[in-house]
């Protein structure tokens, strides 16, 4: 049985709808860092490495968009033909995986959120430094391998 290729109009509205996504949990998680008022906290850093994934989203989709453009317009040069279908299928799976990231983080954010007061909210980020960094190292491995993808497109 071998699968359907992704086109890469159906993967470059995904990847736009996973940076929306990671932007938007990056500014939540840039306000929960400012209302805890922690130093040293590792939300900034978490903050930081989902912007990141942001920026590799638009970069990707930039390209994708690209590719579109150029085969709409029939040039011979950049033709979705010529990127390999397990490129679309690899990047159909990365979307998933990192909006399952994208998701715990909300979660989690929304856990910290609903303490009642600032010092509950200390209570929990101590708590959970250990679960910032596992979604932090995710996040970062997603950012890694869209980077890594859009390379190979781009060979």
């Amino acid at each position: 049985m071998s699968s359907i290729p992704f086109t890469a109009v159906g993967t470059d509205s995904s990847i736009l709808a996973l940076s929306k996504t990671a932007w938007r949990a990056g500014i939540c998680l840039s306000r929960l860092d400012q209302e805890s008022r922690i130093v040293g906290t590792t939300t900034r850093d978490l903050a930081g490495e989902v912007k990141s994934l942001g920026n590799e989203c638009d970069l990707l989709y930039a390209e994708l968009e690209e590719i579109v453009r150029n085969t709409e317009i029939g040039s011979i040069s950049i033709s979705i033909n010529n990127v390999d279908g397990r490129i679309w299928n690899s990047i159909a799976a990365q979307v998933k995986e990192a909006n399952g990231t994208l998701q715990e983080l909300e979660l989690f954010v929304n856990t910290v959120r609903g303490e009642e007061s600032s010092f509950n909210c200390q209570k929990k980020l101590d708590r959970s430094k250990d679960q910032i960094e596992n979604i932090k190292t995710k996040v970062c491995r997603h950012t890694d391998n869209l980077c890594t993808t859009l390379l190979l497109i781009k060979t």
